[in-house]
């Protein structure tokens, strides 16, 4: 299964033609419980030249109120916030606009994950938000 995911990788860069050995870093994203395969996938992928960046994640146990809660975010969202965190990022490349040239994007494990769907069931009392402003439903 590593081999199968660093692969693809690699032979994405040279399908698109661009030059793997440009680049140092890969970030993996992967599910707790995932660790074995990660590890051998850290394995090849320093073989190929790339140091890779882990980021864990757990999955909701209770999709239902993943679901309900997934809009919350609009309670508190205003024009100041979606500003600052633009100005975070913005400050955020800059300091590191020397290495973001090595970074060789992500190595994603999503296509050998449990392809279960889960549709949510609409509630009454869910936060929906919308794009623009005024247009909140609780």
């Amino acid at each position: 299964m590593a081999d199968t995911f660093t692969e693809g990788y690699r032979i994405g860069f040279e399908t698109t033609g661009k030059d793997i050995s440009k680049k140092s870093v890969v970030e993996i994203r992967y599910p707790l419980g995932f660790e074995r395969m990660v590890r051998a996938a850290v394995h090849n992928f320093k073989k190929i030249g790339l140091q890779p960046v882990l980021r864990p994640y757990s999955i909701s146990l209770n999709k239902q109120f993943t679901y309900d809660h997934k809009e919350d975010r609009g309670l508190w969202l205003d024009k100041a916030l979606i500003e600052r965190g633009l100005e975070v990022d913005r400050t955020v490349w800059e300091n590191h606009k020397a290495i973001a040239p090595n970074y060789g994007g992500l190595g994603s494990d999503r296509n050998f994950r449990d392809k279960a769907v889960f549709a949510g069931a609409e509630r009454g009392a869910r936060y929906l938000y919308r794009q623009t402003e005024g247009n909140r439903c609780v």
